[in-house]
């Protein structure tokens, strides 16, 4: 289950990044279920079937490209980190440590994503962390990217500095390692 919020802010990214004619071209492959979904968002507190985030990312896929996908569901990731990390997070991550901000990132990831997997972080060096992501609903490089993207998006609120993915990989499993670095 993943909460409404996300699902909110994924539709809004898809249609202005994709267009209206080639985002409709990825809603005619999805089932009519995840399309009834897409077309009339849930409530932000609302949650709703992974399964439809995952009819969407197939369709898009066989539409644009795996590649491409994974370049703009990393970008959607660090997006609906900006927009939607609302309230205590949000302001913790401007004023506490990177190390600190790790170690909340899993239960951040838990109030957007219910039976979807854990995350557990690591500090690999000065300016490098790692997340461990594990039993995630779904095994794909592509939503991989995603998750990427929403870790670096902690990073950058978190040190305000740029950050970036420096390795992104599958695992066995359903499992999903994401190595972020910046700079200074």
């Amino acid at each position: 289950m993943t909460k409404g919020a996300a699902m909110i802010t994924a539709t809004t990214y898809w249609r202005a990044t994709l267009g209206d004619v080639m985002y409709e071209r990825v809603l005619s492959r999805v089932p009519p279920e995840t399309r009834e979904q897409l077309e009339n968002p849930p409530l932000a507190v609302s949650w709703i079937p992974f399964a439809h985030t995952r009819h969407f990312l197939e369709s898009l896929v066989e539409i644009i490209g795996a590649e491409r996908a994974a370049a703009t569901y990393e970008a959607l990731g660090a997006k609906m980190l900006e927009q939607d990390l609302r309230g205590i997070y949000r302001a913790l991550l401007r004023i506490v440590t990177i190390d600190f901000a790790m170690q909340r990132a899993g239960k951040m990831f838990g109030q957007y994503n219910r039976d979807a997997g854990t995350l557990s972080t690591t500090r690999d060096a000065p300016r490098r962390v790692s997340c461990h992501y594990r039993d995630l609903p779904m095994a794909h490089i592509v939503f991989a990217r995603f998750l990427a993207g929403a870790a670096r998006g902690v990073v950058s609120l978190a040190t305000g500095k740029p950050a970036r993915v420096a390795a992104c990989t599958l695992l066995p499993g359903n499992g999903v390692d994401v190595a972020i670095e910046w700079d200074g």
